[in-house]
């Protein structure tokens, strides 16, 4: 299993892939919502940091939730990796996403 290298991405911004075409409507009403839509990839972007991560590093980790316990090397079948993280050599091309400028923030 990869060790991570605490770039925090993971827990920093919400990534959602859904299954329908975004019509216009659908569209607006994410974006404002503070997602940025990326309807080629019907992918739903957020920055939204975990209240829990502290310089890079969850506070809770002994007591994370599932979801966060399952990101690994071995459920990447099941995610969207972020650029730039070690779980990218290991992810497929169409499940790693570039942050968009608009939402980079460190």
């Amino acid at each position: 299993m990869l060790k991570c290298k605490q770039c925090g991405r993971c827990c920093k911004y919400l990534v959602f892939q859904i299954s329908s075409d975004f019509d216009k409507d659908l569209k607006q009403y994410f974006e404002t919502r503070g997602f940025e839509v990326l309807p080629e990839k019907n992918i739903l972007i957020q920055y939204n940091p975990c209240p829990h991560l502290k310089n890079n590093k969850c506070s809770i980790h002994d007591h994370k939730p599932e979801l966060c316990r399952r990101f690994d090397s071995e459920h990447l079948e099941d995610v969207i990796v972020l650029k730039g993280c070690v779980f990218e050599e290991h992810a497929q091309p169409y499940q790693i996403l570039e942050i968009p400028k608009s939402l980079e923030k460190d």
